[in-house]
């Protein structure tokens, strides 16, 4: 059986595909930020890909009211891959307060999250 949050490159993402695809996750803030993130990660990825995925990260940010700072690692990840540097900027802000209100370490996504506010300024 294949992994609900697999990302298969060969499968065509049409505009009719994406619809669905965002329809069923909607609410499953998991599998939509695991796909988000497969998909904003892959350095071939297409602007419509990259579109795609963020639409699933916000989706995700907003089914987990904005604090998981995994979640939000992700959506800044995708509107920074989608050139939406001031977009990126703000949620990299928001990933770090998340960090700094649950005293964690956040390694990874605070080095991203502070990357995505210096180039959003």
């Amino acid at each position: 059986m294949r992994r609900l949050n697999s990302f298969d490159r060969g499968t065509a993402l049409t505009p009719q595909t994406r619809r669905h695809a965002v329809e069923a996750l909607r609410g499953f803030a998991s599998a939509e930020n695991s796909l988000a993130w497969e998909i904003a990660s892959d350095e071939s990825a297409s602007d419509e890909d990259l579109a795609f995925a963020v639409v699933l990260a916000r989706d995700a940010s907003i089914a987990t009211h904005g604090l998981d700072f995994a979640v939000l690692d992700t959506y800044g990840l995708a509107l920074s891959k989608s050139r939406r540097d001031d977009a990126a900027g703000v949620v990299g802000q928001r990933v770090l307060d998340v960090c700094d209100a649950l005293a964690q370490t956040c390694s990874q996504e605070r080095l991203r999250a502070e990357q995505f506010v210096m180039f959003g300024e």
